[in-house]
């Protein structure tokens, strides 16, 4: 039987973490140990950080959204807008299954990559086998 594949992460804003959109000044991250610019942004973008800051969404989904309204140009700003967010620490990554949460993930030091970490690692009969 074939291995199911695993559930996305669904990456948001650690609590802590606003987006702060002035009308008259560039978006910004504020939390409890400062401030970050985010400078002028698509609108994909926008809507992406929008997704963090609501309910969050799966990489794959953030990636759809920025590729929707942005083309694909804007997907390497995600990306590395990403990177970036995940070594401030102001990520989190929450594994959802049967509609909750199953465990959520903040990262408390330098050095975390989400995409490295195993966080799934189905049984497979050839490793079982006696």
């Amino acid at each position: 039987m074939p291995a199911s594949k695993p559930p996305p992460l669904v990456l948001s804003f650690r609590q802590g973490v606003v987006l702060v959109e002035p009308p008259d000044e560039p978006a910004r991250l504020e939390f409890h140990w400062g401030k970050l610019r985010l400078g002028d942004l698509l609108d994909g973008m926008v809507a992406a950080l929008r997704a963090l800051a609501g309910d969050g969404a799966p990489e794959d989904a953030l990636a759809d959204l920025v590729l929707e309204a942005d083309g694909p140009q804007g997907l390497a700003l995600l990306y590395f807008h990403l990177q970036r967010l995940n070594k401030l620490r102001l990520l989190s990554y929450t594994l959802q299954a049967d509609g909750g949460s199953l465990a959520t993930v903040e990262p408390m030091a330098d050095g975390i990559d989400s995409n490295t970490v195993p966080l799934w690692s189905p049984l497979s009969s050839e490793s079982h086998s006696s």
